[in-house]
């Protein structure tokens, strides 16, 4: 599927909806991958607060 679907309009509209899912679903994917490396940074500072 050519990343320009969602810009082409002679494109099928599935075509246009399955493209729009596709890229959202890897911005969440990215999102959720950020936050869980956000997460275990918070929780190793605490870790290293509380050893001393």
């Amino acid at each position: 599927m050519s990343p320009n679907a969602i810009l082409d309009r002679n494109a099928p509209e599935s075509t246009r909806e399955l493209t729009r899912k596709l890229v959202s679903t890897q911005a969440q994917s990215a999102r959720r991958q950020r936050q869980g490396l956000l997460m275990r940074s918070v929780r190793t500072l605490e870790a290293g607060v509380a050893a001393t």
